[in-house]
Parts: C-alpha cells; structure tokens; sequence
C-alpha cells in the first residue's frame, strides 16, 4: 500500500504559514493560551454583567428582610411584655416566681426599647419599595412612628411608678393586695388599651414589612435568573470558540503525527521495513521522523540477523524441552514414591490398631488356656479313677477330688469357658470393623449407613484414643442424628473419615503435649462428630476438636498437595488432599474447614444422598 502525506485543508494553509515552522511546545502553548484567552474573556464578562443587574436588588431585598425582622421582633417583645405583666396579677402571694416573672419583664421591656430605638432610627427613612409611591409610603412609616413614639415609655414609665411604689418584686405580703388592685386597674386604664391599639398597629406594620420582603424577594430571585442565564450565554459562547480554537490547533499538531502513524502501522503490518516517511517540518516531529526512518533501516539489517538466531534458538529449545520432559517424568515419579509413602502410612496406622486391639483377646485367652489344661487333666484323671472303681468313691478319689477342688473347678471351668467365648466374640467384631473399614467386599458403589463406617473408623483408632497409664484419654461424643442410606464408595468415605480423625488426634495430642495432667482433666481433649439430614437431597458430617486450631494463614493451604506442617517423616501432606478429592470430585460434596487459634477445628463434610457414580480415585488406600 502506497502512502502519501495527508494534506492540510485549503483554507487552513494560508493561515497556517507561520504556525508551521513553530516548535511543538510553542503550537501547544498558543493553542493554550487562546482557548484560556477567550474562555476568561466571556467569564469576565459574564461575571460583569451579572454584578451590574444584581447589585440594586441585593440590597433592596436586604433591607426588607431588616424592615421585617424588626417589626417582627418588637411585636414579639410587646406581646412577651403584656404576657409577663398579666401574669404578675396571679403570682404575687409566690415570691419565688414573682421575682422570676419580674426578671423576664424587665428583659422584655429592654428587648422592645432597643428595637424601637433602631425602627425610629433607620427603618422609617429607607427600604422603600421603589414599584410603588414612595412619598406615601414614607409619610405612612412616619405617621405611625409619631402616633405611637411616646406611648412605649409613658407605659412602662407606669410600670416603674408600681415597681417603686410596691418595692417590685421584693412586695411585702400585706402589701400583695394593694399591688394586685393596682395591677388589675393598670390593665383596664387607657394607658393598656393604646397599647393594645399599638399592637395591633405593629403586627400590621410587620405583615406590610414581610408582604413588601415577598415582593422583592420575588423580583431578586427573577434578576438572579436572568444573571444565571447571562452567566451561562457568556460560558457557552466561550465554550464554542475554544472548541474550535482546539479543534485548529489540535489539527495542525495532530495531521503530521497520524501521517507518521500510518507509516509505523503499514511497516508493522506487512514487515516492510524499506519504507521512508517523508519529512514536512523541521520542529520536534521532523526530528522523530527522521530518527525513525534510521531505525526501520537498522530494523531491516538486524531482521537478518534475528531469523538466524531464531533457527539457533529453536534447536536449543527443542534440546530443553527434551531435558524438562526426563524431569517431568523424574517429578511423577517422585510424586508416586510420596503417595506410596502415604498408603504405606494409613496402613502403617490401620495395622497398629488391629494388633493393638487383637493383642489384649489373644492374650487373655492365652492366659487361660494353661488353667482350663490343668483342670481338664483333673477331670480326665477324676473321670479315669470312676471308671477303674465303679460307682464306689475311695479314699483315693476323695483325696484326689479335694485336691483338684472339685467344687471350685465346677464352678469356675464355665466362667473361663464363657471368658474364652467373649474374647473370641470381641476378635470376630475387630475383624468386622477392619472389613467395614476397608470395604474389601464392597468396593462398588452402594447406600451404606455412615455412621457405621465412623464406628468402624474409631475402633481402629481406640489405641489413640483411650487412656494411657500417665495420660488421659481423648473424649469422643456422639451427636447422631437420623440419616438415610447414603450413595458412595464406602471404602473412600472411610479413608476420608480416618485422615481427619488422624489429624484431630495429632493436633489434640500436640496440644496435650505442653498442658499439666491436672489441666487435662479439667479440660480433656475431645472430638465432636455430628451427623443430621440438610434436606430431602443431602446429608451432613461434622469432625470438631477442641484444639489450639489452625492459623490464618496455614488455612489457606491445608487441601494443597504436598502441604504439611508436621515435622519430617511424620506426614507427606496428601491426606487432605485425598479427602478433598473424595469428597468434592467423587461424590459431588463439599468438605471445608473452619477454625480459629485456640478456638479448635471443624471439618464439614456435606454428602449428596443420591448422586451418579464416578470411578474411584487411584490414589486412595482401599485395601
């Protein structure tokens, strides 16, 4: 594909003539500085415009919100001065109260005086509503400030008369009388009614204050509307010419450089790297493109060479590859040793249980047999003698009879008998708790009852559980609930069942390791298994310890191949590993951990009660 420089457009050429030979730095500064030029120009001017057609309305609407306030306040303080002294008629006999009463008057009375002081002064010569009669509505302001100037003080100028003649508030109580007269009549004087008069005049004043305040708050929310939209016009406009501003600037910046890119594509793409970009300018880009034209040439020099290094470097991959794949195959085999090792470390543990358990029936019907010979032979010689006298007892037999004890040979052969009977019994359930364990005969899979390869499971374990001479046993508690004939591979489920027991064990005997005797019988070690039915589809497990538990951070890793944290030689770190396979790939569970330090560990494991068959997993022990 030929290419060819993208010419500017006409019109833009002629302008454009000095622009051209800038540097870079310089076109994008003067692109800059016009687009910030014009954009501060049409602020400026809209700030200016909107300062000039708010300024009257901020104060005209400032001033009716004073005349308002103020009318407002002083009809509130008279009232608040009316209401404490009407109250003082019904409180004179309290003195307590009086003398509060008293107090708010006197503040009341001073609130209104400083106010009216402030209306008289300001508020009736300004703040007039310029859409209206102005000269009218002055001479209407100062009318009612003549009418009612002096009234304010002749009444309270009454009152001070009835606080000097009285001693208010300190009255005496054969004085209260004459005080409560003197207050009623007050209230009935026309001294009380001009005042009432008065406050009906300033609520008037203060709704013809607020309705004047609406007025031009009205008019200043319409100018600050129209300042808004000034504002806004003068943004936009200015907004519209910096955009074009960019917009032609941003082309002459922008045209050499996508010439230049165009080129770089085409020789990426088809590998020609005998193409010349042609050079327009002497600024900044001119210089890049020249640079890049010498790297296409050094690229087609060294393009040479790399496809030579490329064959060299194939046939020493090749080799590699050669010598990683023995290590794979080293690897696997290394990994297989660590899974025998596994195997042979379950069956290690699955064949100290069976002859520690066998051992004690075994010997204890060793034992007995030397008794049970001895008195068999008793007998055979007593029952010889009977058969060589006849029915005729002899001193002899007598002798004999005492001295094998007849009596006592009677009555203990059946006990040792029934002892040889249990014993055996006891040997015959190891062997069906061995086979319930491993499954030889039901490898398929098949319903089976869980909690029988969990018993099963512990009878294998009891010589780590139990007690021991100088060591406590380990707690197992039993929280069955009712559950169905579940779907598995019995064997597996059993080996998943020893693995986290095994491990609850190890991490409860650890722990034991540093307690005192007597803080392992306060506390003993103890394994919680519950079972229940989660619903019509799935069952289940749970395997709790009371341990110091598993960190943060060694959670994280404990289903991983290979992670153990048990020193070396005493665990190769599948175990859970296997489990999790088991559980989440052969029968479509859910087996998961929770734990805390110090707070102990729990294994959930959650079974579907029907599920498809899948083969069993090859590296699980289930012989």
């Amino acid at each position: 594909m030929a290419l060819t420089p993208s010419p500017l457009s006409p019109f833009m050429v002629p302008s454009l003539s000095f622009i051209r030979n800038l540097k870079t730095r310089h076109k994008i500064l003067l692109g800059y500085g016009l687009t910030l030029g014009f954009t501060g120009l049409g602020v400026a001017t809209g700030i200016f415009l909107s300062m000039v057609l708010s300024s009257g309305n901020v104060s005209l609407r400032q001033g009716a919100l004073d005349q308002y306030k103020t009318t407002h306040r002083l009809f509130n303080e008279l009232s608040s001065v009316e209401i404490h002294r009407s109250q003082l008629v019904s409180i004179i006999d309290d003195p307590e109260l009086l003398q509060e009463q008293y107090g708010h008057l006197q503040e009341s009375i001073a609130n209104f005086e400083s106010h009216w002081s402030y209306y008289q002064d300001n508020l009736g010569n300004s703040l007039i509503d310029p859409g209206k009669d102005s000269k009218a509505e002055q001479e209407a302001i100062q009318t009612f400030v003549d009418t009612y100037k002096d009234l304010p003080d002749r009444y309270f100028q009454r009152l001070k008369q009835l606080e000097s003649q009285f001693d208010l508030p300190n009255v005496q109580p054969d004085r209260q009388d004459d005080l409560q007269q003197a207050l009623t009549q007050f209230s009935k004087s026309d001294l009380a009614k001009q005042l009432e008069v008065f406050l009906d005049d300033l609520e008037l004043q203060s709704d013809r204050a607020y309705a004047n305040y609406l007025v031009t708050e009205g008019r200043y929310n319409r100018v600050q509307l129209v300042v808004q939209g000034v504002l806004l016009l003068g943004l936009g406009i200015s907004a519209i010419v910096a955009l074009i501003l960019a917009r032609y600037t941003s082309r002459i910046l922008a045209e050499p450089i996508e010439t230049v890119t165009a080129y770089v594509q085409e020789a990426l793409t088809t590998s020609n790297f005998q193409l010349q970009v042609p050079i327009h300018s002497q600024d900044e880009l001119g210089a890049l493109v020249n640079s890049f034209n010498d790297l296409l040439q050094q690229v087609a020099t060294h393009t040479q060479e790399l496809e030579v290094a490329q064959q060299t470097l194939e046939d020493r991959v090749a080799d590699r590859t050669q010598e990683l794949q023995k290590r794979v195959q080293e690897l696997n085999h290394a990994q297989a040793q660590l899974v025998q090792a596994e195997k042979m470390s379950s069956l290690g543990q699955l064949v100290a249980g069976v002859a520690h358990e066998i051992n004690n029936p075994v010997n204890f019907i060793h034992g007995n047999l030397t008794y049970v010979k001895e008195y068999s032979g008793g007998l055979l010689k007593l029952v010889d003698l009977y058969q060589t006298q006849g029915s005729k007892t002899s001193p002899e037999i007598d002798a004999l009879i005492e001295d094998i004890d007849l009596d006592f040979l009677e009555s203990d052969l059946p006990k040792i008998l029934q002892s040889m009977e249990v014993g055996t019994k006891r040997i015959c359930e190891i062997v069906l708790s061995l086979r319930n364990f491993s499954r030889l005969d039901e490898a398929n899979y098949k319903a089976v009852n869980l909690h029988d390869g969990i018993d099963s499971t512990l009878l294998i374990l009891q010589h780590r559980i139990k007690a021991k001479v100088d060591v406590p046993g380990i707690v197992i508690v039993k929280d069955y609930g009712e559950l169905p004939l579940v779907d598995c591979y019995p064997g597996q489920l059993n080996q998943v069942f020893m693995n986290i027991l095994s491990n609850s064990i190890d991490a409860l005997e650890s722990r034991d390791g540093d307690r005192s005797l007597q803080d392992i019988k306060a506390n003993p070690s103890t394994i919680t298994i519950r079972s229940e039915r989660l619903n019509d589809h799935s069952v289940l497990l749970s395997f709790a310890d009371n341990g110091s538990g598993i960190p943060p951070e060694v959670q994280t890793h404990i289903f991983e191949p290979f992670f153990t944290t048990k020193p070396i030689g005493k665990g190769t770190g599948l175990g859970l590993s296997i489990s999790y396979q088991v559980v989440t790939e052969k029968h479509k569970g859910i087996l998961s951990c929770s734990s805390a330090p110090g707070m102990g560990t729990e294994f959930r494991i959650q079974l579907p009660i029907h599920a498809p068959a899948t083969s069993p997993p090859s590296l699980l022990i289930t012989t």
